[in-house]
């Protein structure tokens, strides 16, 4: 009987123990499916490392709409619940522990708030620019606090002109005549995020150019070398003496090589070429021409195969011709607006005129410079002193030489290889070799209608 008891009493041991790991068992499963935070269960919340820049948002997605949630540092985090989310957006750069908590179970994540990037905006926002002309762009540039301040850096996509560091365009139609114009900035992580806008470049018409001109009034003056405002006068210099001239328009700048190609001359003789560049190396007979039809404006005969007689064929009415000495010096002197300076517009040389003395590029060359870069005189015309000679249809004389020889004509306001001297309004010369141009002999225009 003791065995048959002992056997039932080990058996029940055996059997209380069975009971009790069961029930260990049993007991953990069903701590999980609980929801508690204990064993595999608890919630989740992705992205696990999220990233924004300040003042944009982020989205963090929880596993379960039923949970709450604490950030620290609690300002500057901008975070709301919204259902099964937490939309963030932050104000202040840094780092955010945000806990979120559900059935007894929490995770935390780490929030990564990065600066913001700098914006810039471009004024105008597109363009259309003629060949030659300029048009100044302007950036409103936003630094978000405590990023270091910086000027946009301009630049141009597309082979249509070149822009400065202030956002002065320059126009000159090479290929398509469209390009864009961009202005950058530098990221706090190195990045660069520019601003992009379109600019479509036109040539002007013949009709544009000739539409600058500048009216001259009629007036009276004294022309020739007057040491007392010309300073250092020459043999080649006039003498004082009083000058009557009618009304007349000239050309606002010395004629380009533009003005050249659009009035269909075809090949451009100048050593320096560009299309704002004025057109030089030309001779007599470039301008005035040999043979074909021809015209008479202002006394001279021009032909067909001639810049001029070209020009007023296409432009009739105009009556574009050289201008007379007279014309020249009076416009280079101001017209009646003139303050009497030795120079055209000036008394400083280097505000006015290309010439030796400032002519020289970045390879060491004396050259000719774009027109319309120096001062204008008080009537608004460019350049009569220095970038190029200018001839005019007069014939040379001088005291030495009293009588013209019938094929000298009077060049005028020197040139960029010229010394200062040269380039006074009184200064002249002489130009004897009709078909051979001269690298620094260039023209202006007088018409007789704008």
């Amino acid at each position: 009987m003791r065995h048959l008891n002992g056997t039932r009493s080990v058996g029940a041991s055996a059997l209380a123990l069975s009971l009790l790991l069961l029930a260990a068992c049993g007991g953990g499963t069903s701590s999980s499916s609980g929801g508690g935070a204990g064993g595999g269960g608890g919630v989740t919340v992705s992205p696990a490392r999220p990233s924004v820049k300040a003042a944009d948002s982020v989205t963090l997605t929880v596993s379960t709409a039923d949970f709450s949630f604490s950030v620290l540092p609690a300002s500057g985090h901008g975070c709301v619940q919204s259902g099964s989310t937490i939309v963030c957006t932050p104000t202040l750069t840094g780092t955010y522990v945000v806990t979120v908590t559900s059935g007894g179970a929490s995770k935390d994540v780490t929030l990564t708030v990065n600066p913001a990037d700098p914006t810039v905006e471009i004024t105008p926002d597109g363009a259309t620019v003629k060949t030659t002309k300029t048009i100044r762009f302007s950036a409103t540039v936003t630094i978000p606090q405590g990023q270091p301040q910086q000027d946009p850096v301009w630049g141009v996509t597309g082979d249509c002109g070149v822009i400065d560091e202030d956002g002065l365009f320059s126009a000159a139609k090479k290929s398509s005549g469209t390009c864009s114009v961009t202005a950058s900035l530098t990221t706090y992580d190195g990045r660069t995020i520019k601003e992009t806008v379109d600019v479509t470049v036109e040539d002007p018409t013949l009709s544009d150019i000739l539409g600058e001109m500048v009216e001259v009034a009629a007036g009276s003056f004294t022309m020739g070398c007057d040491p007392s405002r010309d300073g250092l006068c020459s043999y080649t210099d006039q003498a004082p003496h009083p000058e009557t001239v009618a009304k007349f328009y000239i050309g606002r700048t010395e004629v380009t090589q533009l003005l050249w190609r659009l009035a269909g001359m075809g090949t451009n003789p100048s050593m320096h070429t560009g299309d704002n560049l004025p057109v030089e190396n030309v001779s007599w007979k470039d301008i005035v021409g040999t043979s074909g039809g021809s015209m008479v404006v202002g006394g001279v005969t021009y032909h067909a195969n001639g810049f001029i007689y070209k020009l007023n064929t296409a432009k009739p009415g105009k009556n574009c011709r050289l201008p007379t000495e007279a014309e020249w010096e009076y416009a280079a002197r101001g017209g009646a607006r003139g303050a009497g300076h030795a120079y055209s517009g000036s008394g400083d040389v280097d505000a006015v005129a290309w010439y030796e003395g400032n002519s020289e590029t970045d390879t060491g060359a004396l050259a000719t410079h774009p027109v319309e870069t120096k001062q204008a005189n008080e009537l608004g015309v460019y350049d009569m002193s220095g970038n190029v000679h200018e001839l005019v249809s007069d014939l040379y004389a001088d005291s030495v030489h009293p009588t013209p020889d019938g094929k000298t004509h009077v060049v005028k306001g020197g040139g960029a290889w010229d010394a200062v001297d040269y380039v006074r309004v009184a200064s002249r010369g002489g130009w004897a070799f009709d078909d051979q141009g001269k690298g620094d002999l260039g023209f202006r225009l007088v018409c007789e209608s704008k």
